[in-house]
C-alpha cells in the first residue's frame, strides 16, 4: 500500500513553530479525462465551501471557544498553488492553530495509474503553551501550568480530520478532480501524528499513568482498519479509540481506556 508523505514538524510548509501535528488524506485514482488536464477553478472553489462547513471547521470552532480567540473557518489558497497543486490554509484559532489541505497532482501530464495525493493536517503552534490552560490545575506554586492537550480534545480532532475526508461535499469534489465516481474515492487509510513534546509532557495527565522505564514518544504512524466504514460514526469512533490506545500505549501512558469508554462527545467538540 503506497504511503502519505510524512509530515515533519521542522518543514517550511508550516508557518510558525510547531508543537505538534497530525495527518491524515488520501491517494486517488484519476481516469484518463483528468490526467491530461491542470486542477480545475471551478472545483477547487467547490473543495473551499465543502471545508468551510466540513468537520474540522466545526472542531476548530470548539478549539476557538475553549481558547478564548477568534475563529475564522475560512479556507484560501495560501503558498505554492500552481496547475498541478493546491494548498488551502484555514489559519485559525487565534493564529495558533491551521488547518492545511495539499493536492498533488504529478507534474507530467497525461501518466497512467496517476494518482491524486491529499493530504490534510491540523498543525498546533507552540505559542499554544503559553495559553491559560483550560484543563490543567494550578502548580502548587500557584501559577498556571502551561496549556496541555486534553485527551477528548485529540480524540475530537481526529475524528473531525477523518470525518472531513469522508464527508459527502469533500469526496465529491475530490471526485470531479479526479475524473471518478464519488463511490470510487477511498477512505483515508492512515495517520500520522508528530509531537515536539514528549506524549507524555504534551497530554493532559489526569488519569494517565506513566510507566516505570517505559521511555519516550513522539508521535506514530497508524493504519486504518480496512473492514471499517469510516462513514458510520460508531465505526468512525472505534477507528480513533484505537488509534488512540495505541498512542497511549506506544508513549508508556496507562488509563487511555478510561477516557475512550466515554459514550459521546460533548456537543462543541464534534
Amino acid at each position: 500500500m503506497a504511503t502519505l508523505p510524512r509530515p515533519d514538524l521542522a518543514s517550511a510548509h508550516h508557518r510558525m513553530d510547531a508543537l505538534f501535528i497530525l495527518r491524515s488524506g488520501l491517494r486517488v485514482p484519476m481516469e484518463d479525462a483528468a490526467v491530461w488536464r491542470p486542477l480545475s477553478e471551478r472545483t477547487i472553489r467547490d473543495l473551499i465551501e465543502a471545508l468551510d462547513y466540513s468537520p474540522i471547521t466545526r472542531s476548530m470552532k470548539g478549539w476557538s471557544r475553549e481558547l478564548n480567540v477568534q475563529s475564522s473557518g475560512i479556507f484560501q489558497p495560501r503558498g505554492l498553488n500552481r496547475a498541478r497543486r493546491a494548498r488551502l490554509v484555514q489559519h485559525d484559532v487565534g493564529d495558533l492553530v491551521d488547518v492545511v489541505l495539499e493536492l498533488l497532482l504529478p507534474e507530467q501530464y497525461g501518466l497512467t495509474e496517476s494518482e491524486i495525493v491529499l493530504t490534510l493536517d491540523a498543525v498546533a503552534g507552540t505559542e499554544l503553551r503559553n495559553k491559560r490552560s483550560a484543563i490543567g490545575a494550578p502548580s502548587n506554586g500557584g501559577e498556571e501550568q502551561a496549556w496541555r492537550l486534553s485527551v477528548i480534545r485529540i480524540v475530537a480532532l481526529i475524528t473531525a480530520l477523518l470525518a472531513t475526508l469522508v464527508d459527502s461535499a469533500v469526496v465529491e469534489a475530490v471526485a470531479d478532480l479526479a475524473a471518478i465516481d464519488p463511490l470510487v474515492v477511498p477512505q483515508p487509510a492512515s495517520l500520522a501524528f508528530r509531537s515536539k513534546l514528549d506524549v507524555k509532557d504534551l497530554l493532559e495527565s489526569t488519569g494517565l499513568t506513566p510507566m516505570l522505564d517505559a521511555g519516550g514518544s513522539h508521535g506514530a504512524d497508524m493504519i486504518a482498519n480496512p473492514a471499517l466504514d469510516l462513514g458510520r460514526p460508531t465505526e468512525l469512533c472505534e477507528q480513533v479509540n484505537t488509534w488512540l490506545a495505541q498512542i497511549g500505549l506506544d508513549a508508556g501512558l496507562w488509563g487511555m481506556q478510561r477516557h475512550l469508554d466515554q459514550p459521546d462527545l460533548p456537543p462543541d467538540l464534534r
